[in-house]
């Protein structure tokens, strides 16, 4: 059996336009690991600017 372009698309289509409709969108944070080398007289501050969003 033969399908065209012209009975693919609008099926396709459909059929992403409906799971996107029943779809849950979630919002992912990003994770980050880095390493901060600093005095000890700046760790406060560091903490702080670390801990803000």
């Amino acid at each position: 059996i033969h399908r065209g372009g012209g009975q693919i698309i609008p099926t396709a289509r459909r059929v992403l336009y409906a799971s996107m409709l029943t779809a849950k969108p979630r919002l992912y944070e990003p994770v980050y690991l880095c390493e901060v080398q600093c005095p000890e007289v700046a760790v406060g501050g560091i903490y702080g600017v670390l801990n803000r969003r």
